[in-house]
């Protein structure tokens, strides 16, 4: 029984290593503009909790370079960020999705976004010691993302040691963390540095509890589609780059940045 236990185990499906880097850095890239927008629309809740504006400004991406657009006090705003940090729990403990590895995946990465460079990063841009605290439970969330993933993958990976475990997280994380880091976005690179670490020192010091049975674990679908997905977002997010969405009684349009000069 052992011999035909090591054959299934060897000749199981699974990713390549090339199909996994690119399934996760396009993940990562949707995950990250949903991200902003949320950011950007927690900006605007705030001024209208403290004024009464006229239009809603929004950024889908580089949320992080633009200045404040409310002071509010700072439990308002670590509110705010420990509300995303709880959005980001709900969707990874009960989201509804088919079993297949690309969307458990997903599931993890959303989460990890938006705990990192949704929450945390909110809250410092809103600079408290209550966002200390937020960054614990943003860390929290990161590590029961991976667990979660790393999980996931044993279900189609032998990782019960480290070495392997190793391999596949710097396939799926490096890739994307080296990437952003190299973004010139204010706290953009300590942000990276830090889900870094978390997600290393998960793969490192636990061992994974397998799922149930995941569906389609070569992502040759999820590979193609989401390939496609990636380049519209990443184009879509250098077109916006220096425009943002303004929304008024009138009408909803796109207007560019002006940069004032001497």
């Amino acid at each position: 029984m052992a011999v035909y236990g090591d054959f299934t185990e060897q000749f199981r499906p699974r990713p390549t290593f090339w199909r996994l880097a690119v399934v996760s850095f396009s993940q990562f890239a949707i995950a990250l503009l949903i991200a902003n927008a949320l950011v950007a629309l927690a900006e605007m809740g705030l001024l209208v909790y403290v004024a009464n504006p006229t239009r809603w400004v929004f950024h889908a991406t580089a949320a992080s370079t633009l200045p404040r657009l409310a002071d509010p006090e700072p439990q308002i705003a670590a509110a705010i960020a420990f509300a995303l940090v709880l959005l980001g729990a709900i969707v990874l403990t009960l989201w509804p999705t088919r079993n297949t590895l690309a969307r458990r995946l997903f599931v993890s990465v959303f989460a990890q976004a938006i705990g990192v460079f949704g929450a945390t990063a909110f809250a410092f841009r809103h600079a408290s010691l209550l966002g200390m605290a937020v960054g614990l439970a943003a860390v929290w969330l990161c590590a029961r993302a991976e667990l979660r993933a790393i999980g996931v993958l044993a279900s189609i990976v032998p990782l019960d040691h480290p070495l392997p475990r190793l391999k596949h997280w710097f396939v799926r994380i490096v890739p994307s963390m080296a990437a952003l880091a190299c973004v010139p976005l204010p706290r953009n690179w300590w942000l990276a540095s830090g889900l870094t670490v978390v997600t290393l020192l998960m793969n490192a010091s636990r061992r994974p509890t397998r799922f149930e049975v995941v569906e389609e674990p070569e992502l040759r679908e999820a590979t193609a589609t989401l390939s496609i997905v990636a380049v519209a977002v990443l184009a879509f997010s250098l077109w916006m780059w220096p425009r943002k969405l303004v929304v008024t009684a009138k009408g909803v349009r796109v207007e560019r940045f002006v940069r004032l000069t001497r």
